[in-house]
This record gives C-alpha cells, structure tokens and sequence, in this order.
C-alpha cells in the first residue's frame, strides 16, 4: 500500500493589507525556525519537518516574539530580562541536568561574516530591521 501526503500551500501573514501601509513604514525579514533533529508534521505523520522559513513583512516597530507569535504556537515565561520562549508548536525546552538540556535559542546573521549569532537580548527587546534573518533553533547546550 501506498502512502502519500497532502501538504497544504500556506499563505501566512502578518499584515491585512501590505499595499494600505505608507511607503517604508514596513519591514521585509526572513524567520526561520530550526527544529533539530525534526517534527512530525502535523498533516502527515511520515515527514519529519526540520526547518520552516517564513518570509514576511510586518509593521515597524514589530519585535521578534511578536512574529514569532504570529507565525508559531508560542509557550513562554517572563524573567528579569525579558520573555523566555519555554516551547515553539509542541517543541519543548528539556532541561537534562543543571548542566546540559534542549532550549530555543534566537540567533540574527550578521551580514559581514555570513554567520548566525546569538541575539543579543531577549526576544521581546529586540525589534526586527529591514532585510534581517532571524533564526529560532532548537539548541542542545552543555557547560
């Protein structure tokens, strides 16, 4: 017997009416989010998904748990320094030890050595740019 999968074509966005919004009051980033080792999808329990990339455009000012929160189901804890993303569509933070675990860690590309870097703040402080690559990835970490 065969199996087969039907993937839905998805049409995701942030704003209504891109076109409604004054010229530069908008700004074009690419979200990505890294699963690891992967997901089953939620359609079709034989595909294992291992990275999403959405391509967006959002209100400026947006920040990055805000389109996270648009684009993923989103479980989190406010802290000292800002929100903690604990868990992205059912992907759990696992916390092995004091000193090993699984977490969702954000990373920005820096343009000028072509790398992914740590985010510098918590998610809900930084507010996304113009043409930034933005990443959620399950990390595995270890001191």
């Amino acid at each position: 017997m065969r199996k087969t999968c039907v993937f839905p074509v998805i049409t995701l966005l942030i704003l209504a009416i891109v076109n409604a919004l004054p010229s530069g009051s908008y700004v074009h980033f690419i979200l990505i989010i890294n699963y690891g080792n992967g997901i089953s999808a939620p359609y079709c329990k034989y595909v294992k998904v291992r990275q999403v990339s959405f391509n967006l455009t959002a209100p400026l000012g947006v920040t990055l748990f805000n389109a996270t929160l648009a684009m993923a189901k989103v479980t989190y804890r406010k802290g000292v320094y800002g929100i903690y993303i604990t868990s992205i569509n059912g992907v759990k933070e696992r916390i092995l030890s004091s000193k090993e675990g699984y977490s969702w860690l954000w990373y920005i590309l820096d343009r000028t050595t072509g790398r992914f870097v740590l985010g510098p703040v918590a998610c809900d402080k930084y507010v996304i740019k113009e043409g930034d690559v933005i990443m959620w990835k399950y990390s595995h970490w270890k001191f």
